[in-house]
């Protein structure tokens, strides 16, 4: 069985059943067409697109693929491509580096018949199998930070042009795993053997075979990246240069992009109505794309003791407990107050009506299970054993997020909502290194902070509520065995039925706190950029630069 043009949104891919798998297949015929030069017109009004942006999540930058993680993979996204590309507009998969891949080996490989004359940046050669190979050995490489090891064990040159990258086990996520949507970037092995790996941000990065370069980097402050001098295999963008500006205060950066300093930004909705009277244009992703939520800390598997927990006395261990904290948040008040009612409800982790494994009876009993009640919440609480006189005590460590408009007051205005059911709330601030490694290091036994991830439905439930490293939420032993099972089936229709198990246990025992699903929003000078259309459902999303349209 061959797909020709084959345009998968995200995982449907592997709807085909096992018996097929060595046949399933992706032909160029999808290919995107070369560009030529910017098209009639005029010439673009600026030569150099500025984009401000907040700064790396982690508080520290890297142009290096094996150090970047995923929230912060935008820092080097336009340098390089993958694999398999992303459709802009549908959110499909389409040939990119590779022009046809099929499964092989009984679901333990996948096989790439790869682009030919793609030419690296910088003089760095001709695009072959011998990139792809090196790419993945510095993905999985001892020094990285990736977590695609989880993902793949290694890759092989079958000729010049095909390469097999081989999986630790039949895998799911095996299509999305080596697509635009993840990080598996393509860099040249011709430079690294001659020059080796940076070892700062001012040194050049690795050239790739984006339409753009490293051309400067300034820590903390910009990053530039040029046009290459070629005729690229697809396109040649409109802007000659692109600059990341950091800003990290919105209003600065809305102050910014209303004097012409910068052109596209992010803003947060209290702000977008100045932006918009000045005549900005607030531009949307295609797909559905962030959802913000609440996360459990301290509801840790004991991977080392089979059926325990990390920290059985946290008070987070209780359903009723997690219950409460759900009933005594007003959803619909955050929405209006701070979101401008443009949330869509999150009802179950990373489940969405668009994704596998979806249950309708979830927004059905949404309202019973988790919606506003306060009383409720009082009555679940003194269930649990908590009174007046002995409240339940938990911390929400305050985090900033560029991705939730207002972010810090809806944080506390949820600290408010359980403060008024008899929760006795700490507001933690931390600073984000320090932070980061408390989480990463299973450090926070009694803890809640907000969550904002525009990941598919497979890396959600891994990095959020998976004892699979890395490990950032609540987990249960019940769903990692189910998670298990689905993260190996490559059929669709199989990984159904258990998607929906698992998915009923995370709702029945409140893993999480949901909140919203919002749309990917950026702000624009419409008298710079014509037009900007990226799917949004990417992590770190500013993705596609290379389309851009320029205002003439």
């Amino acid at each position: 069985m061959i797909w020709k043009g084959l345009c998968v949104r995200r995982l449907a891919a592997s709807i085909i059943p096992a018996v097929a798998l060595a046949a399933l297949a992706c032909s160029s015929t999808a290919a995107p067409a070369p560009g030529g030069g910017p098209a009639g017109g005029g010439e673009p009004t600026t030569k150099r697109l500025i984009i401000a942006l907040p700064g790396a999540s982690s508080g520290a930058e890297t142009n290096r693929v094996d150090q970047v993680g995923s929230p912060d993979s935008w820092l080097v996204r336009p340098m390089y491509e993958n694999l398999v590309d992303t459709d802009p507009a549908t959110g499909k998969y389409i040939p990119g580096l590779a022009t046809e891949w099929a499964l092989a080996g009984d679901g333990k490989a996948v096989r790439f018949k790869l682009r030919q004359g793609v030419q690296f940046q910088r003089d760095s050669g001709e695009f072959s199998a011998e990139d792809v190979v090196h790419s993945m050995a510095v993905q999985l490489s001892s020094e990285s930070t990736s977590t695609n090891k989880t993902f793949f064990t290694g890759a092989t040159a079958l000729g010049k042009y095909e390469a097999e990258i081989a999986l630790p086990q039949p895998l799911a996520t095996w299509l999305y795993s080596v697509s635009r949507e993840n990080t598996v970037f393509i860099e040249s092995k011709a430079y690294v053997d001659k020059n080796g790996l940076p070892k700062s941000v001012a040194d050049p990065a690795v050239p790739g075979t984006s339409p753009y370069a490293w051309k400067e980097w300034s820590q903390g402050a910009r990053m530039v990246f040029e046009r290459v001098p070629f005729k690229h295999w697809k396109v040649t963008p409109d802007f000659a240069e692109i600059e990341y500006r950091i800003q990290k205060e919105p209003s600065t950066r809305l102050a910014a992009l209303l004097t012409g300093e910068v052109h596209i930004t992010t803003v947060p909705q209290d702000l977008q109505p100045q932006a918009i009277k000045g005549g900005m244009q607030i531009v949307s992703g295609t797909q559905p794309a962030m959802r913000a939520w609440l996360r459990f800390h301290g509801i840790y598997v004991d991977n080392k003791n089979p059926g325990q927990y990390l920290y059985p006395n946290s008070p987070l261990m209780e359903v009723k407990v997690r219950k409460a904290l759900n009933k005594a948040i007003n959803r619909d008040g955050l929405n209006r107050a701070f979101l401008g009612g443009k949330g869509e409800p999150m009802l179950n982790g990373p489940f969405h009506a668009t994704r596998e494994g979806w249950k309708p009876e979830w927004e059905r009993n949404f309202k019973d299970a988790y919606g506003y009640d306060t009383a409720v919440a009082q009555a679940l609480l003194a269930e649990a054993g908590y009174s007046a006189a002995r409240p339940l005590e938990t911390n929400v460590v305050l985090v900033p997020n560029d991705s939730v408009p207002s972010a810090q007051d809806v944080q506390e205005a949820v600290a408010g909502f359980w403060r008024q059911a008899g929760v006795k709330v700490n507001l933690v601030s931390m600073d984000p290194g320090q932070r980061i490694a408390q989480d990463r290091d299973l450090k926070f036994d009694n803890h809640i902070s907000l969550a904002a991830s525009n990941s598919d439905i497979f890396v959600g439930w891994q990095v959020y509520n998976d004892s699979i490293p890395p490990r950032f939420g609540a987990e249960s032993h019940a769903t990692d065995a189910l998670f298990l099972k689905i993260r190996s089936e490559v059929d669709a229709e199989k990984r159904a039925p258990l998607w929906r198990e698992l998915g009923d246990v995370a709702y029945n025992t409140y893993m999480n706190i949901p909140l919203f699903w919002l749309p990917t929003e950026v702000t624009l000078n419409p008298k710079v950029v014509a037009g900007y259309v990226f799917p949004g459902n990417i992590t770190g999303f500013w993705t596609h630069f290379e389309l851009i349209k320029a205002a003439r």
